[in-house]
């Protein structure tokens, strides 16, 4: 081999080194890629993958970690960055251990193939000796330990603590919002705790939409750093930034939308007689769009899509809040229940409850919020939703209502076991004047009630059932069948779509949007997530209707004072 020249040293070391500290170079000059018609070509980042770059560089800049929450469009090349950045850090750095998790076992597959691929093809000056490389893990060092003592590991979100007990210093979370929904909050946890806080270090959380709710969307939007990108008005992809004055001070997240239309390959040459239609025409004013564009986003919806505009705004959005709207097909009226949402007040005063006592302690993480205390000689009604009682099961949901005004005034959201909860509902309900207290009585529901008549609660919600040839019986608590799931599901939605409906609790307003009709016609909460106060409320605001105004007494005072007791209760007509 001829020997170099000063010069051509020179020239190589200003090359290593930029190729160690500038991404965009090292991509293009070492790492291939493999391209929809299977060719193998050099990785140069496209418009999308240069913008991360560029927000990236920001942070930096900023002395800020980097921690990202990124929001796309199908197909922008965001996962291939994701793991072409942390290829090249741990693959260049000593010690560095970057984590890789997708949502299936196939996006595993492809994504760790993807790393294979860039180790295969690196020059040989780059090409780091490996001590592992097997199906799971490319480990960068050598037998005697003296190489660069770095991985990479990649793993699918089955479990809820992948990760625990190893040092991760670059984490990827890829289609976060398609993890096992059960899992994500603790396999987030799980994963993060190893990343330490160091500059060198870095967490990225990307996914398309699904649904409004879960941890991708919370975490997206209590982001303490907005970055937004846009097309100006020469069709450049260009980014701002702002703060989100409503998140967390301490939070170190930063979340970046990227729309459909900066991506260059979704435009199609329209047809000579390519007309705007009104709705395209606005949308091309809002974004700076052109015909191209337009043309391509008309065929992706009926080529794509199958018709359906909601899918589109899922799977390309051209801003955050489509996105998010456009998964499922909701219950709910979103944008009225947004806009309820949004004008929620904070309750007035939140309480624990001492059980044995019957005592309401202020504490302002407490799980009894309330938002208007109860007032001598008013009516309430305590509805509610009964729970299992179990850590990993659904929740007891409280709604206490201004029996005049129909309007919430309290709301309990926990877990506890059923009898524990029917003495908190007795004490919510003598607190709130020994209003009507309506519990479901399905399942765990009838140990609830049972135990409300052992502790001579003096207005339970009864039904009268016919029991031919018998005579008519009594039963206490609500049954919630299919017939009766749809009565106070439809009046819920009739509620809801009214000018004042009364609901004051915002988290009731977050599971109004994650309820949906689902592929069997069920309306029900999606998988994951829940619908315990949608059916507490609704529980409420039917039953309203039809209960006759309780005696109001003095709050907290005792029901046997009335006279009643558990032989002896007021007499009530059916209600169904």
């Amino acid at each position: 081999m001829p020997q170099m020249t000063p010069e051509q040293i020179e020239e190589l070391d200003r090359h290593a080194i930029k190729c160690l500290t500038d991404f965009s170079y090292y991509a293009e000059c070492n790492l291939k890629v493999q391209t929809e018609d299977s060719q193998l070509i050099p990785f140069k980042l496209n418009e999308v993958q240069l913008i991360l770059e560029e927000i990236w560089e920001d942070i930096v800049k900023s002395g800020r970690m980097i921690r990202l929450y990124i929001l796309k469009a199908r197909r922008e090349g965001i996962s291939t960055w994701a793991t072409g950045k942390f290829f090249h850090k741990a693959s260049c750095l000593h010690h560095k251990n970057a984590v890789l998790v997708t949502h299936e076992p196939p996006a595993t597959e492809f994504l760790f193939e993807m790393q294979k691929r860039y180790y295969n093809n690196l020059p040989h000056e780059f090409k780091p000796k490996t001590k592992r490389n097997n199906a799971k893990m490319i480990q960068f060092d050598d037998d005697y330990g003296t190489g660069l003592d770095s991985a990479i590991r990649v793993g699918t979100a089955g479990v809820k603590d992948f990760g625990s007990g190893q040092g991760i210093h670059y984490l990827h979370l890829s289609e976060f919002a398609k993890f096992p929904a059960e899992n994500q909050r603790d396999l987030f946890i799980s994963l993060a705790q190893p990343v330490p806080r160091e500059k060198e270090t870095a967490v990225i959380i990307e996914s398309t939409a699904k649904g409004l709710g879960g941890e991708f969307y919370h975490g997206f939007y209590k982001a303490r750093f907005i970055y937004e990108v846009y097309q100006d008005e020469n069709g450049v992809a260009k980014w701002t930034v702002k703060t989100n004055e409503n998140a967390d001070p301490t939070s170190e997240y930063s979340a970046v939308f990227i729309p459909w239309f900066v991506f260059r390959k979704y435009r199609m040459v329209p047809p000579a007689d390519f007309i705007r239609t009104p709705e395209e025409e606005q949308t091309a004013l809002t974004y700076n769009l052109t015909d191209e564009q337009l043309y391509w986003y008309r065929w992706v919806l009926a080529n794509k899509c199958n018709g359906d505009k909601n899918k589109r705004d899922q799977e390309y959005p051209p801003n955050a809040k489509s996105a998010f709207i456009g998964s499922g097909t909701p219950a709910f009226d979103v944008g009225r229940v947004m806009y309820l949402k949004e004008k929620c007040t904070k309750p007035i005063a939140r309480y624990d409850c001492l059980l044995d006592i019957g005592q309401f302690v202020a504490n302002a993480a407490g799980p009894f919020q309330v938002w208007e205390e109860p007032v001598a000689g008013r009516s309430y009604v305590v509805s509610c939703d009964v729970a299992e009682g179990l850590e990993h099961g659904d929740f007891d949901s409280v709604d206490v209502f201004d029996h005049t005004t129909m309007t919430q005034v309290a709301h309990y959201h926990g877990k506890m076991e059923p009898f524990k909860f029917a003495i908190l509902l007795n004490w919510i309900g003598k607190r709130y004047n020994s209003g009507w207290v309506v519990p479901e009585r399905n399942n765990h529901g009838i140990t609830v009630v049972e135990k409300l008549m052992d502790l001579d609660y003096p207005y339970i919600y009864v039904e009268v059932v016919d029991d031919f040839p018998n005579k008519p019986r009594k039963r206490f608590g609500w049954q919630t069948s299919k017939k009766s799931r749809n009565l106070i599901l439809d009046n819920l939605i009739r509620v809801v779509s009214e000018e004042n409906p009364g609901i004051r609790c915002p988290d009731t307003y977050e599971e109004l949007l994650n309820f949906k009709v689902q592929s069997d016609g069920k309306r029900e909460a999606d998988s994951g997530t829940f619908d315990d106060r949608v059916m507490s409320v609704a529980i409420g605001f039917y039953t309203m209707k039809h209960l006759p105004y309780a005696i109001p007494t003095t709050s907290l005072q005792a029901d046997k004072s009335r006279g009643y007791t558990k032989s002896r209760r007021p007499s009530s007509k059916a209600w169904t």
